[in-house]
């Protein structure tokens, strides 16, 4: 009996191809929307935490302001002094500071802003290598004695994304209006920020722009054995102690890996509530939506109705048809939106990737599909009922006389 009332709401569909379709375009828009960017969180979430492994949990970041984005936006620095204060931390093994500013970058003459990092090149360099990839795939790297030297990110080395001619080792630039000599070109580091960076020595970039005893940020490595959260703790009350500091009135902060990852963690998880609670309002539109068509298709099939009370149907198996039918509109949106959802997280992972964004991966875990399928049939049924029970309480001879 079941498959003949399913047999009865498709055949319905198909002689109103168009409402259905309209009716269906809400479940269809929020289901999408939700598998898209949760498919897409996740991936990220788990290319996040994936690169954060590969790290190790050594390494203490030091950044001027709330967060790691203060060092885009020139929120603070910190001084010789301090990163000597982070290096003679107990447990600390070795610490490194960068400088890292918008420059101004000339080829030929053609003139772009990107970022330009200042870097050590004693052996403390090493703790930004084993955070950063910096290997170099042509020419050489940064030596010790290098001055007007630099190397390039891999973006740079390409026609029309930083210049309209792409770089290459042996090639002339004009940083800040001083000539350099590029040395080497670096691999993909996964970013497009740090794929258009030059990197140029720190000592070279203190006087380039006149930074002698400002550095954008300090990276430690603790040594092994000791706890980064117990290093981290004792940096901080160092740098609030020389700043005359109170307790949570620190202008810096001090992360661990493991205080990074819950930082992204929380962030991703307020966007993936947001993306949801959008979804959600979707999701509402489209239950209104199969009300709406449900009621219409009521008034339309009333002397149906009335035929089949007066040979025989209950209330029962005509509130059925019509809880049904709102299902079956449900779960046909909900299945037509994870299609959908998971072909345009495909296409935002292809053009990430093309552009050098290697973090955006999909990752649909069985859980989420098999939710919004059953999300999408329960808003079905549930917009339904009223309906259902209204055409369930028509009398026969009131529905036969329904013109």
């Amino acid at each position: 009996m079941i498959s003949d009332y399913i047999s009865l709401s498709v055949s319905s569909f198909r002689a109103r191809k168009l409402r259905a379709g309209l009716t269906l375009l809400g479940v269809i828009i929020g289901v999408a929307l939700l598998v898209t960017l949760v498919s897409l969180g996740q991936g990220l979430r788990g290319s996040i935490t994936a690169q954060f492994q590969t790290l190790g949990t050594d390494k203490v970041f030091v950044y001027p302001g709330s967060n790691i984005f203060s060092v885009f936006s020139g929120g603070g620095i910190f001084t010789e002094y301090e990163l000597g204060l982070v290096k003679k931390t107990a447990g600390v093994k070795l610490a490194a500071a960068m400088i890292q500013k918008l420059g101004r970058v000339k080829s030929d003459n053609e003139v772009k802003y990107t970022w330009v990092s200042g870097i050590p090149l004693d052996e403390s360099r090493d703790a930004f290598k084993s955070v950063h990839n910096m290997d170099v795939v042509s020419g050489r790297d940064l030596k010790n004695g290098d001055k007007e030297k630099a190397v390039i990110g891999i973006s740079l080395t390409k026609d029309k994304i930083v210049f309209t001619k792409g770089l290459a080792a042996g090639s002339k630039i004009m940083i800040e209006g001083v000539p350099f000599d590029v040395v080497g070109t670096l691999g993909s580091m996964g970013n497009p920020d740090d794929d258009s960076q030059v990197m140029i020595p720190l000592e070279t970039a203190k006087a380039l722009f006149n930074a002698e005893d400002a550095y954008s940020f300090i990276l430690a490595q603790v040594q092994p054995g000791v706890s980064p959260a117990k290093s981290a703790e004792a940096i901080k009350k160092k740098l609030r102690s020389y700043r005359d500091l109170e307790e949570g009135d620190e202008n810096f902060s001090v992360q661990t890996m493991d205080d990074m990852l819950a930082s992204f963690d929380t962030i991703l998880a307020v966007v993936e509530a947001v993306v949801i609670g959008l979804a959600m309002i979707s999701l509402i539109v489209g239950a209104i939506g199969i009300m709406n068509s449900m009621y219409t298709s009521i008034l339309e099939r009333t002397r149906q109705i009335g035929v089949m009370k007066a040979i025989g149907a209950k209330n029962s198996d005509i509130a059925l048809i019509f809880i049904i039918e709102s299902g079956v509109l449900g779960l046909v949106g909900g299945i037509i939106g994870i299609a959908a959802g998971f072909g345009i997280a495909k296409l935002i992972e292809m053009g990430a990737h093309m552009a050098g964004v290697g973090m955006f991966n999909v990752y649909l875990q069985w859980w989420l599909p098999a939710g919004a399928m059953a999300f999408s049939l329960l808003i079905g049924i549930l917009s339904g009922l009223l309906p259902a029970l209204q055409a369930a309480k028509l009398k026969p001879v009131d529905a036969l006389r329904y013109e």
